[in-house]
């Protein structure tokens, strides 16, 4: 099996029905890996229906984010290295030298459903999951970004998604929604607490669409958060529980008058902000050595 066979696989299982957790990713070598820089024609076939097929399930209406640009070539060799499991870090290489100018939306859509149905299939390690998200930006902003890819991944989010209708609509539903792991929490919580200073609307549309589409989970946990803070507090299992909260507690305590402009936003969100403040007081006497 050569690389292009391996990424021939994993594009075409990425394109079929959504993946669930623990699906097995397709398995193959590197092999005679310098043909990804200039791969068949039905690679690039099936790099362009992934790309399409993904903006589809984002919702993003063609051509994605304003952008009629065809994908690059970038997909395959990710695809390639993640059927190679362990070898990603050497297809690095073939991704450098592969040709193509900026990436377009349709590359940023191709990337991210390489990278994550690779992630959800949970067989690659922290290095490796990692590397992907470091090479797919949109992957990077709708799951997590490694520890080196924050910067790149909130100039994606601000500078392109937000600036057109679709990308905005699938920036709020996915900060709305709850998070799934504690990376993905706190991701998330930070970046509604940054973005609060620069487009406070568009945080103010995640909480809406977030009690709205999503109240009850968030309820849920931060009753469950509530219970953890008691004495003595468990601050590091209460923490992805109210990290959502963040943000509104900021504005709640600086600019309340926006927050009753929004009808969606009910009076449960005193409970969430309460919650919060208690996870962040309790915090703080624990980092300073004293009993909240």
């Amino acid at each position: 099996m050569s690389a292009a066979d391996t990424a021939l696989q994993v594009l075409t299982w990425a394109a079929g029905e959504e993946v669930s957790p623990g699906d097995r990713l397709p398995a193959g070598d590197l092999a005679a890996a310098d043909e990804l820089a200039a791969p068949p024609a039905s690679i690039r076939a099936a790099i362009g229906r992934l790309a399409a097929v993904t903006a589809a399930r984002l919702r993003l209406t063609a051509p994605p984010l304003g952008d009629s640009r065809p994908p690059g070539l970038a997909a395959c060799v990710l695809a390639a290295a993640a059927g190679a499991r362990a070898d990603l870090a050497a297809a690095m290489g073939a991704l450098m030298a592969a040709p193509g100018g900026p990436m377009t939306a349709y590359d940023l859509a191709a990337r991210h459903a390489v990278a994550h149905h690779a992630l959800r299939a949970g067989e690659l390690d922290q290095d490796l999951a990692d590397l992907l998200r470091d090479v797919s930006p949109l992957t990077a902003v709708l799951d997590h970004p490694s520890p080196n890819g924050e910067y790149e991944a909130e100039d994606l989010l601000l500078s392109r998604l937000l600036a057109h209708r679709d990308g905005y609509d699938l920036a709020v539903r996915t900060f709305a929604a709850p998070a799934i792991s504690p990376e993905q929490a706190a991701w998330r919580g930070g970046v509604l607490a940054r973005c609060r200073h620069r487009d406070l609307p568009f945080v103010l549309d995640v909480y809406e669409t977030g009690m709205e589409l999503f109240g009850g989970e968030h309820l849920r946990r931060r009753r469950r958060a509530q219970a953890l803070l008691s004495q003595p507090p468990d601050i590091l299992a209460a923490r992805p529980l109210v990290q959502w909260w963040r943000a509104l507690s900021e504005i709640e305590r600086a600019r309340p008058g926006e927050i009753r402009k929004r009808k969606l936003i009910t009076s449960a969100y005193v409970d969430g902000v309460r919650t919060y403040r208690i996870f962040a007081n309790s915090e703080a006497a624990a980092a300073a050595g004293v009993t909240p």
